[in-house]
């Protein structure tokens, strides 16, 4: 049986740059931010998740069973280097499931990794709290946004987790992608360590695609426009905004 597994990292939501429901509380008190008040980057983020997830996502899956697979790295947290829209964890995590909620519905499962302590929170709570939100399926220690993740849907194996390295620079972009193929490979082949026919990252916000014969490896876009602190680190071509569907039947994917 084909299933479609959507693979989805790096949201951010409470950054002043990446989409807010213009439904979702940002005080105490109860307030919205409304769309009327949206800056033009979370204006234009919203279109491209509304579309992604409602127009592109049907015709691209059709009837094809789902699979939700988050990669980290969901809210803002409390992030000293950009502005936020809300300093409290809580709301964030409360508009992140605002937001994922209706995808999640369309999906028959869901799991999740954990992202960055610098957005997540300490041992990134944030980012468990919002895959718990949305029923994802816990590991064997209860921890519903695991560290790392290997899924076997239909006969492949995809390795999941939020890290990895970067590079800007085009003639070695790909080389973060061959390290982890390479570790992968020297850890199964020194040890009893699962081998997957997918390696997934997300933390880069850039999509990157390395095929190979016994693994392919494959980083995540993510929902962030350019933010203060990206501008003095990266001065290139503006992050990949969008997600991945990997499709898996019987021992194929694709």
């Amino acid at each position: 049986m084909a299933y479609a597994n959507i693979l989805i990292s790096d949201t951010h939501f409470g950054s002043n740059y990446s989409w807010w429901h213009p439904n979702a509380i940002c005080d105490k008190e109860g307030g919205t931010r409304g769309r009327e008040s949206l800056n033009p980057w979370q204006s234009y983020i919203g279109d491209c998740w509304q579309h992604a997830t409602t127009v592109w996502l049907p015709e691209v899956c059709g009837k094809t069973p789902r699979i939700l697979l988050l990669g980290g790295d969901m809210v803002d947290g409390l992030n000293p280097r950009s502005p936020v829209i809300t300093d409290d964890g809580d709301l964030q995590v409360a508009a992140a499931k605002l937001a994922l909620t209706p995808l999640r519905d369309t999906c028959e499962a869901c799991y999740a990794v954990s992202g960055t302590e610098f957005h997540a929170g300490k041992s990134a709570t944030w980012d468990d709290a919002v895959a718990e939100e949305l029923r994802a399926t816990p590991d064997s220690t209860k921890r519903f946004a695991r560290w790392q993740l290997w899924l076997t849907v239909d006969g492949v194996t995809i390795d999941l987790a939020h890290h990895v390295g970067g590079s800007y620079v085009p003639s070695t972009r790909y080389g973060p992608l061959q390290r982890e193929y390479i570790e992968a490979a020297v850890s199964c082949y020194e040890g009893d360590w699962p081998r997957a026919d997918w390696m997934v990252r997300g933390h880069g916000h850039s999509y990157r695609f390395l095929p190979g014969n016994a693994a392919s490896v494959l980083t995540l876009p993510g929902w962030q426009a350019r933010t203060p602190l990206a501008h003095r680190i990266r001065r290139g071509r503006p992050f990949d905004i969008g997600l991945v569907v990997l499709f898996t039947d019987e021992g194929r994917s694709w």
